[in-house]
């Protein structure tokens, strides 16, 4: 049995992975690791028996991965299997690959050598291309396009929709989390968050707004995490916004603290769900560290979810609890919100702002009845 990501060869434990680094039971020891906005593994550090610190890898690439041949590689006090995880965290094997999830990489040529998953949505580029050719600003998403990291954006946006296939399954194949990477027809992106800075009666302003899935697995989370990660390498003095409703709630809840070094300036919640807890599932709540400075949850009326969202853990941070009037559900919300939650990106302080609207008031707009002008009581079950 060889060595897997999960640190197992042979049946033995030989280390476990962290967002910091990893532990290594060869060693007997945590191995702090730093990387770079591309996930690079740049330098790997512990300390040794005499208790110094003591660097135990060391790492400098060419653009497309391959290391330098004159890399000085430090003095090493173990051989830790998980020192192969190097180029964006995939692991190096003999023969010079990296091995990513789904093809096999050359750093020398620059190129996969198995055919992209998702070729036919893309076209216009090569089956075997590695980051679109993007490997100064841009991971490698296997299968997904590049998602852009420019420094003259000055607020990113991340919503993220509820389960794709709603009560028939989760529909994320693979690792397209991306809305429009969906199968048809859930990649329309035509309902929800997902008119968020697409309709331009739902804009927000200077921002880029990417569009995720939410996923019954962690996947969503973590490209969350990644994206939002990078963005900050790249502009740390920019602005996140995450957005999620049902299934998104929660992704953008773990990812909030699995980019936990990442200043998020506010996290939304439309009833926040996992998809444990029987056929319809539960409410899901977490604690957010101190990296998120506003939180806002948001109750439908009637519905099993109510009571998940994100939750304060310091007195710096700002938080609230909204509920919504009747004839909200838990399917009908993320449609009537969009109203006002495109204004509340807009503003310096959302938590205190979101506090003085009367969402008495609001229109309940049903799935695909969102009109452009939204005095029209056309579609509305309610108002």
């Amino acid at each position: 049995m060889g060595v897997t990501r999960t640190g197992i060869e042979n049946a033995t434990l030989q280390f476990v992975p962290t967002a910091e680094g990893y532990y290594s039971f060869v060693e007997n020891c945590y191995i702090y690791q730093y990387r770079d906005h591309l996930g690079n593994a740049r330098v790997s550090y512990s300390r040794n028996s005499a208790g110094s610190i003591e660097v135990t890898d060391k790492n400098n690439y060419y653009p497309f991965g391959m290391n330098h041949l004159d890399n000085d590689s430090g003095s090493f006090f173990g051989q830790s299997s998980y020192k192969n995880y190097k180029y964006q965290g995939q692991e190096l094997q003999e023969t010079g690959w990296y091995s990513f999830k789904w093809r096999n990489y050359m750093p020398d040529v620059g190129r996969f050598f198995n055919v992209d998953p998702l070729s036919e949505k893309y076209a216009y580029q090569s089956h075997y291309n590695f980051s679109e050719n993007r490997v100064i600003d841009s991971r490698e998403l296997e299968g997904l396009e590049a998602v852009k990291v420019n420094k003259d954006v000055s607020h990113l946006v991340i919503t993220v929709n509820g389960r794709a296939g709603g009560g028939s399954g989760d529909y994320i194949q693979g690792n397209n989390t991306l809305v429009k990477n969906l199968p048809a027809p859930y990649n329309r992106g035509d309902d929800g968050l997902s008119l968020i800075g697409k309709n331009p009666i739902f804009s927000v302003d200077n921002a880029t707004v990417i569009n995720y899935a939410g996923s019954d697995s962690n996947i969503t989370s973590k490209h969350i995490a990644q994206t939002i990660s990078d963005y900050h390498a790249a502009n740390p003095d920019g602005q996140i916004d995450l957005v999620g409703h049902s299934l998104g709630g929660k992704n953008v809840l773990e990812a909030a603290n699995i980019a936990k070094d990442v200043p998020i300036n506010l996290v939304m919640t439309l009833e926040a769900a996992s998809p444990e807890g029987g056929i319809l599932g539960s409410a899901y709540s977490a604690s957010l560290g101190s990296n998120v400075k506003n939180i806002i949850n948001f109750n439908s009326n009637r519905s099993s979810y109510i009571g998940g969202g994100g939750s304060a853990t310091n007195s710096s941070q700002k938080s609230t609890n909204i509920s919504l009037p009747t004839g909200t559900d838990h399917t009908n919300m993320d449609n009537s919100l969009i109203f006002y939650i495109a204004p509340l990106l807009n503003t310096t302080n959302p938590v205190d702002t979101s506090n003085r609207v009367n969402f008495n008031n609001m229109k309940i707009f049903n799935n695909g009845q969102i009109v452009p002008d939204p005095n029209n009581k056309k579609g509305t079950s309610s108002y």
